[in-house]
């Protein structure tokens, strides 16, 4: 990859301890004991946070992270999932959740969300076939693949040598990836190298 590529390729995300709606957003010690505050969090995005098949729960590090801020604060927590991103912010924006556990900031997100302090912090990667064809972001135009709604995508949304294709799961962007529909993926390293 060329160098342009390779600073554009590492965007660092902050991780969040508790994402709020801003209209209804309340420190934690405002929820009375026993209480109960609606999660959601995306079906499949390991280890951060993923529906355990073999469980039936909620699992991963943010969700282990709120698990310990609900036990410290009295509050019971309760988890519904996301399609992908955009449907997790649906879900603030309608008021069906209260947060959303490690969510990344962004200056988009930051119009309708409120955030705690980070408690996480990772690059997102580009992946590309290992005989793919070298990008180089200083001509021609590439189809890059990201999650809908993901801090990646509001990134490269408009960056005019890209062609953007949305994903709803890592899955699907990784499988166009190798099947040649797309020239890189742009995730986590971690999530793409990770199944629950």
């Amino acid at each position: 990859m060329k160098n342009s590529l390779s600073l554009a390729l590492i965007l660092y995300l902050l991780f969040q301890a508790a994402v709020c709606a801003a209209d209804t957003a309340k420190p934690a010690e405002h929820v009375p004991a026993g209480e109960k505050v609606v999660a959601v969090i995306p079906f499949d995005s390991p280890p951060t946070y993923y529906y355990d098949q073999r469980t039936g729960r909620a699992a991963g590090f943010a969700v282990e992270v709120m698990n310990q801020i609900a036990v410290r604060a009295g509050f019971k927590v309760e988890y519904i999932y996301g399609r992908g991103w955009a449907d997790v912010f649906e879900k603030l924006k309608n008021k069906e959740a209260d947060v959303a556990p490690g969510a990344g900031i962004s200056g988009e997100r930051g119009e309708f969300l409120v955030f705690s302090s980070p408690i996480d912090a990772f690059p997102v990667s580009f992946f590309i076939r290992s005989h793919g064809t070298e990008i180089d972001l200083t001509g021609g135009r590439h189809n890059v693949g990201a999650i809908k709604g993901s801090v990646a995508y509001e990134q490269l949304k408009n960056h005019r040598n890209l062609q953007l294709s949305t994903y709803d799961s890592f899955q699907t962007g990784l499988f166009d990836l190798l099947a040649g529909k797309i020239d890189s993926f742009a995730c986590p390293a971690h999530t793409a190298s990770t199944g629950p």
